[in-house]
């Protein structure tokens, strides 16, 4: 498994746990800042904003590694 986290500029970090090294983060476009998230147990993210807009999204591995922005809500 992995460490996700906030984080600043609109980011959602994934960490290795055993490493501590940081994988890579996805981000949020249109100035939208994350204000809390949750990853169902399919990986399934739910992410709210302050102004409460949710996002929905299933990033994959190379998401992360590419810094994949997300900014369409539902």
């Amino acid at each position: 498994g992995f460490i996700y986290s906030n984080g600043t500029n609109q980011r959602i970090y994934k960490w290795d746990p055993c490493t501590g090294a940081q994988i890579g983060y996805i981000q949020f476009g249109g100035n939208q800042a994350d204000w809390g998230f949750h990853v169902d147990k399919a990986g399934v993210f739910y992410t709210t904003t302050p102004d409460g807009k949710i996002f929905k999204f299933t990033p994959t591995d190379a998401d992360f590694t590419s810094n994949t922005l997300y900014n369409t809500p539902l």
